[in-house]
């Protein structure tokens, strides 16, 4: 719609009850919006401040005029005129609609509230009651939606905390070899992209090798190439050399997503064994990681499973099927596809440990692929469902729109179920950075406060289990994290699948 050039053009424009009901709703919105001046920030400031005083002289008028009076909508204008405004060039109509409704949801709500006081008081009432019901459906069904879905995300009484920064994203594309940090990455149904797809397995058993019985598997550093697609793995010589002469470390490189034709020609489908389960996976050529047997002192096999496979290794415990309420696997971790860490939890345990005089620990100690800044120190522990997006910071507007999206799940943010608090092993104690393993800590200090979940008495507690929903999709450092429903019945079911 075109600039409003003269009252008389605008008076006739809005001649029928429908459109001078559509002018009212549009300075009911400005006047919720010009209410809460004070409280706007200071980018929405200047955006009020750009509001063309002459623009709305010219709706006034037409409003106010004889042919249009609206008895009892003379005080919403007073109301909005007495603003220091700051007079500018022009105003569209349908730009000043668009700021208004899809400006902010709290302005959005407050005029509801207007436009039915002012429809009650004035001429509107009479007009056509369709006409009349049809505004205010496409006022209220948005409104309803929202609380609608609202009141059935978040059921308990628990307030619901505010979103929190990702600081941290990390990959470990072999299973308890070193981490990957990384600024963006894919997040698939099985977890992170690259993220425990590759396991060492004891030959010819089979069976998974792990930090908990060789603590030197933290010095195998994987690299990722995204020009080549390639995923390179090293790790230190175990034959030793001279100062002069240092021994050269042991590698080999691989395809970071093998196709099945290559998968077909390069590896052989074999049955390993991850804890209780045995699964179909692909074996790489013994030729390919012969150096490694040495390094492990034992022969050893690599092993790969895709994120998609046509023998999913289905979740166990808290991700089985009858709790979690779909089908979910994961490729090797533990127990569930993604773990988030929180840096105010541990900072809360290093300021513990350095009271008794230890050293502050990192958080890849505890091995998340997600770090969040956190909230109050442990506070993650209620977290139930969680959804990750872009910052509000780092968008230009936060629209009424965008948030009915997010309500109606239309949007693409990532949702994952928190299913779990993370039972804890001994392998914090071991500095993925020299291998070398702590005799107490974090392990004891974290056994006399953290013993915290009914389902596993015996085992301290750090950091979250998640299992994503849908598709999942891209995670960046930088976003934000978000809880949608929180709950204090988190209960761990043992199940290492």
């Amino acid at each position: 719609m075109s600039n409003i050039s003269s009252p008389h053009k605008f008076t006739k424009c809005y001649k029928s009850p429908i459109r001078s009901a559509e002018a009212l709703a549009v300075l009911a919105l400005y006047f919720a919006w010009a209410k809460q001046y004070k409280r706007l920030n200071s980018s929405i400031e200047s955006r009020f401040d750009s509001i063309s005083v002459s623009n709305i002289v010219r709706f006034k008028a037409a409003i106010e005029s004889p042919r249009h009076a609206l008895p009892g909508y003379r005080k919403v204008i007073n109301f909005f005129f007495n603003l220091h405004l700051h007079p500018t060039s022009s105003l569209s109509l349908r730009s000043l609609i668009q700021f208004l409704v899809f400006g902010s949801a709290p302005f959005y709500l407050v005029s509801i509230q207007q436009v039915f006081i002012l429809l009650t008081t004035t001429r509107m009432a009479r007009a056509n009651p369709a006409q009349i019901g049809i505004i205010m459906a496409i006022w209220l069904l948005p409104l309803s939606i929202y609380f609608l879905l609202n009141r059935s995300r978040n059921r308990s009484n628990l307030p619901i905390p505010s979103p929190t920064k990702i600081t941290g994203l990390f990959i470990y594309p072999i299973k308890s070899c070193h981490s990957i940090p990384v600024r963006s990455a894919q997040l698939l149904p099985t977890g992170l992209d690259l993220d425990r797809q590759w396991m060492w397995v004891k030959y010819p058993e089979r069976k998974f090798l792990t930090i908990r019985e060789h603590a030197k598997m933290t010095l195998i550093r994987p690299t990722y190439d995204a020009e080549t697609d390639t995923l390179t793995v090293t790790a230190p010589t175990p034959i030793l050399g001279s100062a002069d002469s240092p021994a050269a470390p042991i590698s080999f490189s691989i395809p970071a997503h093998p196709t099945a034709a290559w998968l077909a020609e390069n590896t052989t489908v074999v049955a390993a064994t991850i804890w209780t389960t045995t699964t179909p996976s692909h074996e790489y050529s013994s030729a390919l990681t012969a150096p490694f047997n040495a390094f492990f002192g034992t022969d050893v096999r690599l092993v790969y499973k895709p994120p998609t496979s046509p023998s999913p290794r289905a979740l166990t415990g808290n991700g089985k099927k009858e709790l979690l309420g779909r089908a979910a696997s994961t490729c090797f971790a533990d127990v569930m596809p993604v773990l988030i860490g929180s840096e105010a939890s541990l900072a809360e345990l290093n300021a513990r440990l350095q009271a008794q005089g230890e050293g502050a620990i990192s958080a890849t100690r505890f091995r998340p692929n997600v770090l969040v800044q956190g909230h109050e120190p442990w506070s993650e522990d209620r977290w139930k469902t969680i959804r990750i997006a872009p910052s509000r910071a780092s968008q230009p507007t936060w629209t009424l729109l965008a948030q009915l999206q997010r309500t109606l799940r239309l949007d693409p943010a990532p949702t994952l179920d928190v299913v779990a608090r993370c039972a804890r092993c001994h392998v914090p104690n071991v500095d993925p950075e020299t291998a070398e393993a702590h005799a107490r800590q974090p392990w004891d200090t974290l056994m006399k406060y953290r013993r915290v979940d009914p389902g596993i008495r015996f085992k301290p507690c750090f950091g979250m289990l998640c299992v994503p929903r849908g598709n999942g999709g891209e995670v960046t450092v930088g976003m934000q994290v978000e809880v949608d429903a929180v709950t204090e019945k988190h209960r761990y079911v043992q199940g290492m699948g």
